[in-house]
């Protein structure tokens, strides 16, 4: 079976002050570099992109990861509407936190996993519901200042 894949890469960097970052697609018809605007407030890393179809703006994505009382909590947002990422496994050898993304925990629509490993990167991957073939992969990589 194949599937349609498109690959998309975040990179983030602390750069004169401020979190800036690339946005890059490998499909063709959105195929760009894109700005990203990033901050990390309190700990909490803020992320917001636009996503462009043909050079043309067709949707946002934003998403907020903190820590809380040892614990890693999240939000997806997507053209304005807000998804928790609730946490599914927790890698204590790697520090990596595995998240659905979904309407709720147990949602049958299809899921995204978000692999997220604190120290060094970011990485996000979605998965489809059997029987679709869209898969996408969003990896952030983001360094710590001191």
């Amino acid at each position: 079976m194949t599937h349609d894949s498109i690959a998309v890469f975040q990179r983030l960097c602390f750069l004169e002050g401020e979190w800036t970052g690339k946005f890059n697609t490998s499909d063709p018809r959105t195929r760009y570099t894109d700005i990203l605007r990033c901050s990390v407030d309190d700990g909490r890393i803020h992320c917001s992109s636009a996503i462009h179809l043909n050079g043309e703006e067709f949707g946002r994505r934003n998403f907020e990861i903190w820590q809380e009382e040892g614990r890693v909590n999240g939000v997806w947002e997507i053209d304005g509407n807000r998804t928790p990422l609730y946490v599914c496994e927790y890698e204590e050898e790697r520090d990596e936190f595995l998240f659905n993304l979904a309407d709720s925990p147990t949602s049958l629509d299809y899921r995204t996993i978000r692999r997220i490993d604190m120290m060094n990167f970011i990485t996000m991957e979605q998965i489809p519901k059997e029987g679709t073939s869209a898969v996408e992969t969003l990896q952030v990589e983001y360094h710590r200042t001191l």
